[in-house]
């Protein structure tokens, strides 16, 4: 009897591993396939105009730009250096999500891994075929560096990410408190 619990939880855990890996890679297809598009529409409509596009007033702009560097263009014309550093990087979110059995049952840290890897594979599709990222997205409201789908989606993934490893760290320092047995407030007496 025994025998057929343990086999039951293998089997449930064997779908939620199934539907954990869909759910990471369908969301870092759609990405990438979002991110493909959009720097596809930007080469072709925006990138022939001077000045860009103001999408919404004093908010955000289109302006098409060819950046060589990393995040905000750093290490400018070593492609080489951000190829590798970003195939790393993916290559070790998708190691930790096979490795990390129970992690890969939460669907928000698969979606969060799939905007991650997504948006990673998007800019090295860039990289690999140009030799630079396109960027578009200026923003008006404030100065920050022009940016893209996948950089937003990296970002966002990002955040979800770390409130999620954050959340299951507190849940379970809760569930260690409240194994650890209680000392009396007078136990010296």
């Amino acid at each position: 009897m025994p025998q057929k619990n343990t086999d039951v939880k293998a089997e449930k855990s064997g779908k939620t591993d199934v539907a954990g890996l869909l759910i990471w890679l369908l969301t870092s297809v759609l990405v990438v396939i979002a991110d493909q598009i959009s720097k596809w529409l930007v080469v072709k409509y925006i990138k022939p105009l001077a000045d860009g596009i103001t999408v919404i007033p004093g908010l955000f702009d289109f302006r098409y730009l060819e950046n060589t560097g990393a995040a905000f263009g750093i290490l400018s014309d070593h492609r080489w250096v951000h190829t590798a550093v970003s195939t790393v990087a993916i290559a070790g979110i998708i190691i930790y999500l096979i490795v990390k059995r129970k992690d890969r049952r939460s669907r928000w840290i698969n979606a969060a891994a799939g905007m991650i890897i997504g948006g990673g594979i998007g800019n090295l599709i860039d990289r690999y075929m140009q030799g630079y990222v396109v960027d578009f997205i200026e923003t008006k409201f404030m100065k920050f560096a022009i940016f893209n789908v996948a950089d937003s989606f990296v970002t966002v993934g990002t955040a979800i990410l770390a409130v999620c490893l954050i959340s299951a760290e507190i849940r379970e320092e809760k569930k260690r408190k409240a194994a650890k047995p209680e000392e009396p407030e007078n136990s010296h007496v």
